[in-house]
This record gives structure tokens, sequence and C-alpha cells, in this order.
């Protein structure tokens, strides 16, 4: 298991433009999940020049920061901002996809796979392209879809939600702090893209599940069950090991694993089997056989009388084998 890379990241970046012929900062791409960007810092004197006051970098009537003589005149025809946010809803998506195919060169078909996929990417996951004011115009004029456009400046806060393809212009250098999470109202969104990122072929940067959204929530889930309480271990038990722990464990209960017979190669344990079960029979058959042996004792015994009866009575052991032996021949 590898934890997400969510962050917080910082990005360092320069100016540029996003009009005709710019290349802005951060080309057209969506990423893994819900981010919120922060602007911690842009220079104070293209803060003046704009006529922008920002507390603790620069507010409007102090010196400038780089000469005490010198007088700056803010530009009302540029916008009021230190970075501009272009950010497209989830339904524009596969337009998006067919304009900037046909705009590079590369028609992109939802229906392309295999080989011709692998070699071609996404138009939006590749990140290689930027739509500057003139292609944003024509986007929506052949789509009729539109961005959502976000003026940023130190310490605003701008919140992307998943699924969304954005890009980002940096009107002066700037530092910013970035951090990824997933919110309950996306995790949807976000399921679909990591589907998105598994189809790019194997050496495509995005092709790795950096979120990893069913370890996420499967722990969230987990995190809510209530955890058993522990056994508190005494001094010696804190210095055993897991599997002598448990052992202990199991002596204190009583509970022993039973011992199998042994079994030897001559068959002795099918002997012993056999014993057993003679034993066995002889217990539950030894009633009637003392019954048996009794019934015909008494019956011996009364044959014994009636030959005493008929010899008169009183004789001896000997008579009475003699009499026993007659009578046998």
């Amino acid at each position: 298991f590898v934890p997400p890379d969510l962050g917080p990241k910082m990005y360092c970046a320069y100016g540029s433009s996003d009009g005709e012929g710019g290349v802005g900062t951060t080309n057209l791409h969506c990423d893994m999940a819900d981010a919120v960007n922060i602007m911690a810092y842009a220079p104070p004197e293209f803060l003046r020049e704009r006529g922008i006051e920002v507390p603790g970098i620069w507010t409007r009537g102090d010196d400038s920061p780089s000469s005490s003589t010198t007088t700056v005149v803010a530009n009302t025809d540029a916008p009021a901002a230190a970075a501009v946010w272009d950010i497209y809803p989830p339904e524009a998506m596969s337009d998006l996809r067919k304009f900037i195919g046909e705009s590079v060169g590369k028609p992109y078909s939802a229906e392309c796979s295999g080989l011709a996929a692998a070699k071609l990417g996404d138009p939006i996951h590749n990140q290689e392209t930027f739509l500057t004011l003139p292609m944003r115009r024509q986007f929506f004029e052949t789509y009729r879809h539109s961005c959502y456009r976000i003026y940023q400046i130190p310490g605003d806060a701008v919140f992307v939600p998943a699924g969304c393809a954005h890009q980002v212009c940096n009107y002066s250098s700037a530092v910013k702090v970035a951090m990824d999470f997933v919110s309950p109202e996306r995790v949807e969104h976000c399921r679909r893209l990591t589907g998105e990122f598994r189809q790019l072929d194997s050496r495509h940067p995005r092709s790795r599940d950096l979120l990893q959204l069913g370890n996420i929530l499967w722990w969230t889930f987990a995190g809510q069950q209530p955890t058993p309480k522990q056994p508190a271990l005494s001094d010696s038990d804190s210095e055993d090991e897991p599997w002598q722990r448990q052992r202990k464990q199991k002596a204190k209960s009583g509970s022993r694993p039973k011992k199998q017979p042994k079994k030897s190669a001559t068959g002795s344990g099918s002997v012993s089997k056999a014993n057993n079960v003679s034993s066995k029979d002889s217990k539950t058959r030894s009633p009637s056989l003392l019954s048996s042996l009794s019934s015909s004792f008494s019956i011996e015994e009364q044959d014994d009388d009636d030959d005493d009866d008929v010899s008169g009575g009183g004789g001896s052991s000997d008579d009475f084998l003699l009499k026993t032996v007659s009578n046998d021949q």
C-alpha cells in the first residue's frame, strides 16, 4: 500500500499571457480529485501597477517597495488580478476533446481503442494544449459551452471540483500552494477519472493510480467502526513476540489442540483401533453375557438337585461325578 500523494504542493511560476500568441502557465487538464489552490505571493510592484490592494503585501497609499520616489500609475485596462482560472464543467469534456483534436490536427474519436488510442492518448489528459482567448471564443461559438472564469490575487483560494477541466495563466510571477482532497459529492467523478487514467498507455504520466480511491473509501468506512478493546499486557507479555502472547492466552483459557493418534509403519495404529472397538463391544455386550451365564448356571444347579433326589439324597461330590460318568456312558 502506497499512500496517495494529495499534497500539499508548492508551485512557483513566471508571468504569461492568455491572449493571442500566449502560452499561459498551466495547460488544460483534469486533476485526479478535488483541489484547492491558494496564491501566497505576488510581486508588490505588479500589484501596485494593477491597482490591487492586498493587506500585508501592498496597500494603496504606501510607498513603492522598489523606490520611494517612483510613481506607478495603475493600468486600468488590464484585469486587476495576478492570475486567471478557466474552469469547464464535466458536460463539456467530450466536446473539448473534439475541439482540441481538430485544432492540433489529431482528430479524436471516443470509439478509438487499442494501439491508436495509446498513440494519440487523451487530448485533455495529455496536458499539451492551452486555450487562448481566440480559441475559447471559437469553442463557445461551435459547441456553446462557456467556462467559469475566476481571477485570483494573493490570499485567494480557488476550489476546483473533480471532473472539471481547467487551465491557469499567471499574469505575474507568483508562489502558490495546492492540496488535493476527495469530497463526498464528487466521488463518482473521481471514480470516472481513475478509469480514464487506467485506459492510457502504461508509459503515460497519468496512467498510474496515484489517488487510490478504493483505499481511501475503505479506510474511511473502516475508521467509523469501533475498535475492540485489547486486554492489558503485563510487563513480561509486552516483551514477547505476538505468537508468544497468543500461545500464553490459549494456555490461560485452557483451550489446547487435540493430539492425533500416531500411526506407525507396521500398522499398529489399526491394531490399536481394532482393540478399542473390541473392548467397546465387550462393554456394551457385558449385561447380556452375564445374564446368559447366570441362566445356564441355574439350570445346571437344578439338574444337580434332581440327581440328588433320585439317588436318595445326601450323596458326596465323588458320587456325583460317578453318576455323571455312568450317565454319559
